[in-house]
């Protein structure tokens, strides 16, 4: 082997393997929190793992819901505060595992019966796969 390719091929063994930029994460929590405001219950369980995803909605944990499962869950949620528009706050690939990553938005509702909106934090974590960044778990907090 030439020493062009001894460098070549120390190059590519050396090189990490290219992962989407943040900003296709970015894109991925945009259409997630679009379709489940809108109420695009289509859109919610198709960005899902397919497997299942870990839920907790306000203290109820739920370790792995199938797609659909967990698409009810969050509409119902909706549905019970008034609905909303999740805005986006914050994404980021995780440093460790470069394949996670995680989005956190901000619902402000319009709860029946509370004087003002009231405001909810839901964290939404991703997981890189042969399709792009799926929803792995989603976290609603008070």
């Amino acid at each position: 082997m030439t020493p062009a390719l001894w460098i070549l091929a120390a190059f590519l063994v050396a090189s990490p393997p290219s992962f989407p930029a943040q900003s296709v994460l970015e894109e991925a929590a945009l259409r997630f929190a679009r379709a489940w405001g809108a109420g695009d219950g289509v859109v919610v369980e198709g960005m899902m793992r397919e497997e299942g995803i870990r839920l907790y909605v306000l203290g109820e944990e739920n370790r792995s819901l199938l797609p659909r499962q967990a698409r009810a869950v969050l509409q119902d949620f909706l549905e019970r505060h008034g609905g909303g528009e999740p805005e986006l706050v914050r994404t980021a690939v995780a440093q460790g595992d470069r394949r996670q990553g995680y989005a956190d938005l901000r619902l402000p509702t319009r709860a029946p019966g509370a004087s003002g909106p009231v405001i909810f934090t839901v964290f939404v974590g991703f997981a890189l796969e042969g399709r792009g960044w799926v929803v792995a778990e989603v976290r609603v907090l008070s």
